[in-house]
């Protein structure tokens, strides 16, 4: 209970914490072609001509990803792709015979995302784009398809969380709850996470990928298994008390 111009009332936080298995995963990827200007010349700037058929190339093997995907059963409107970039990166020493430490090249590169509702098995998703030669798997996120509906049970329990320690206190003290002055969400500490660390799950994704591409052999267990969601939120409420 309060001094001061607050007597005659009592103010609480209340707490709520919910988990919920992840029903749907985004799998993110990257194709890309290099491009170069002709032998010995990894260092210029590559003809357009060049660029074009890189990108021809790219959408070619975007293209067969789609029509995979449409082959195995995984679906059509799961592939999501995002837009050309032309980016300049450090060559790998002893490319086409070059031994200069600061070398570049550059390459095309297209993104792609693939959405999945089967969060217990992702691996057809993953043997799909190893299948097709993706050159690198960036993340695989779990999601919820509808968090609000998580956010508002949490806020009710918070808010029934901030009642119960009201009553406790009152009871404590030898008073009753009157009207409640005031009630409102602590929007800087609710919040949506995840449990699993993100840097963790996408060196798992990375290991699974090269795995795949070592041999035929199942990737190691456990990397891809299904995240939980933790929804966090928390009430402040004043309750008039006599």
């Amino acid at each position: 209970m309060t001094s001061g111009n607050e007597a005659g009332v009592i103010r609480v936080t209340g707490t709520a914490h919910l988990d919920a298995k992840p029903d749907k995963v985004i799998i993110s990827a990257a194709f890309w072609e290099s491009v170069s200007s002709g032998k010995g010349k990894f260092n210029k700037s590559p003809k357009p001509k060049d660029l074009q058929s890189s990108k021809k190339d790219l959408e070619n093997r975007i293209l067969n990803l789609a029509a995979y995907l449409d082959e195995v059963g995984i679906g059509k409107g799961v592939l999501k792709t995002g837009t050309f970039r032309v980016e300049r990166v450090k060559a790998d020493p002893g490319i086409g015979g070059i031994k200069e430490e600061e070398v570049y090249l550059t390459r095309v590169l297209r993104t792609v995302s693939l959405v999945s509702h089967d969060v217990d098995d992702i691996s057809s998703v993953l043997n799909a784009l190893t299948t097709q030669g993706v050159n690198i798997i960036q993340g695989v996120h779990y999601q919820l398809e509808n968090p609000e509906s998580l956010q508002t049970e949490a806020v009710k329990k918070a808010t029934s969380n901030a009642k119960e320690k009201a009553q406790g206190m009152a009871e404590a003290l030898g008073v009753s709850l009157l009207s409640l002055v005031e009630v409102r969400e602590d929007a800087a500490r609710h919040r949506l996470q995840s449990d699993f660390n993100d840097h963790k799950l996408k060196s798992r994704a990375f290991s699974g990928m090269a795995l795949y591409r070592k041999s035929s052999e199942e990737p190691e267990e456990g990397y891809h298994n299904p995240d939980t969601i933790n929804v966090s939120a928390s009430v402040d409420a004043v309750w008039q008390v006599g």
